[in-house]
């Protein structure tokens, strides 16, 4: 997508008069959150994102809100639309591959599109592409979609490093239940990937996510998390 408005506000809800004002179609808010992480400092630190969206009849738009410290930003982005993008959302494979563009921003596209909209037919064409990129399990957790996690392992794909923090950081409540409850693949999961500033940032968040995970192992910290864990 396209930047095509970025401007800080001084209150959310001049932000949000803002993003209204604007002619792009029915605004509607997305059920999943787009918080963004940066690095200052030797620090983390995450920066609250409200997430909307909108479309005409040639572009879909996106509006996010960061909520800062002392200030609100408000960031429109524009997308054409697409018939390869349409066949991913829609789940037909056919005009998908009838309209298909070989690089991987469009397969990237089209991959975040068929996760959202949980068709397993395009994703499972698009991840034999060469140019599919990063690992599609990234984007399945972010939208917390088990069944299509589930898939990505049995199709071969591995848990990245850090899917736990990730998880915890988008709040994937359904897919971290999932992976440690029913597959309980924490038997295998390597310390070293516990012993990250990323997950011990996120295990001590107030999230629903990382209050299960702090339940699961039965303990508060994550020393001794560490070892409760088996390998």
């Amino acid at each position: 997508m396209r930047d095509i408005f970025n401007q800080e506000f001084e209150t959310k809800n001049k932000a949000l008069e803002k993003m209204y004002s604007f002619e792009f179609g029915e605004i509607e808010k997305s059920p999943t959150n787009a918080n963004s992480i940066s690095y200052s400092d030797g620090e983390f630190i995450e920066i609250e994102t409200d997430l909307y969206f909108s479309e005409n009849e040639n572009s879909l738009f996106s509006y996010k809100i960061e909520n800062k410290e002392n200030s609100f930003r408000l960031i429109v982005s524009r997308k054409k639309k697409n018939k390869m993008i349409s066949g991913a959302i829609k789940g037909d494979l056919n005009m998908l591959k009838d309209n298909f563009v070989d690089s991987k921003k469009m397969i990237g596209f089209a991959l975040e599109e068929a996760t959202i909209n949980e068709n397993w037919n395009i994703i499972k064409y698009l991840i034999n592409e060469p140019k599919i990129g990063e690992n599609p399990i990234w984007k399945a957790i972010r939208y917390n979609k088990v069944e299509i996690t589930i898939n990505l392992l049995n199709y071969g794909f591995e848990l990245p490093n850090d899917w736990l923090a990730y998880c915890m950081n988008k709040d994937s409540i359904d897919v971290t239940k999932e992976l440690l409850v029913k597959k309980k693949v924490h038997l295998k999961y390597p310390i070293s990937e516990l012993k990250t500033r990323w997950f011990n940032q996120e295990i001590h968040k107030d999230r629903n996510t990382s209050n299960f995970v702090r339940d699961f192992f039965d303990i508060p910290n994550l020393d001794d998390i560490l070892k409760k864990i088996k390998y």
